[in-house]
């Protein structure tokens, strides 16, 4: 709000939730299980940090951008459970998508108090509404269609978990 309320030329990105954030469960997911701290019923647009990236490069190179808001989705509705098929075929092996319990996400996380309480706080949400949007304002400010799940998982296969994916 302060930065809008500011005199400051200003473009904010809202991205939908980030496809990298499966690399924090890559070992899980290898040993078959895709854990998630919300229900795996609910949909989300999965967007690609490669595609934001490429978006925001855009933006801050080239005017009539200021004082917009972009919210930012991938081209596919899909849930948790659609995201472990996937990574099933992706994988040419079994995953299952599980519901990890709350707690347990903030004992592994090992996050200071506010951080966790916001994260906490964004997951319940998450299992109640899911988290997705319409992909055609990233399209049209790429120029191109998004990078779909399944290419988001070829490619992190490709490099390796560890790589830039």
């Amino acid at each position: 709000q302060e930065l809008i309320n500011s005199e400051l030329g200003s473009t904010i990105l809202q991205p939908a939730s980030y496809m990298q954030n499966v690399r924090g469960v890559w070992a899980s997911v290898m040993e078959g299980r895709y854990p998630v701290p919300y229900s795996i019923d609910v949909r989300f647009s999965p967007v690609d940090l490669k595609d934001v990236a490429e978006l925001a490069a855009d933006i801050l190179s080239s005017p009539g951008h200021e004082g917009a808001i972009y919210e930012l989705a991938g081209p596919e509705l899909m849930t948790p459970a659609q995201m472990a098929r996937q990574m099933s075929e992706a994988l040419g092996k079994p995953v299952e998508a599980e519901e990890s319990s709350r707690e347990q996400w903030q004992r592994e996380a090992n996050l200071d108090p506010e951080r966790t309480d916001i994260l906490l706080a964004m997951f319940e949400y998450y299992s109640e509404h899911g988290f997705w949007g319409n992909p055609r304002v990233l399209a049209g400010l790429l120029g191109r269609e998004p990078t779909t799940f399944s290419q988001y998982l070829w490619r992190l296969i490709r490099q390796g978990a560890n790589g830039n994916g």
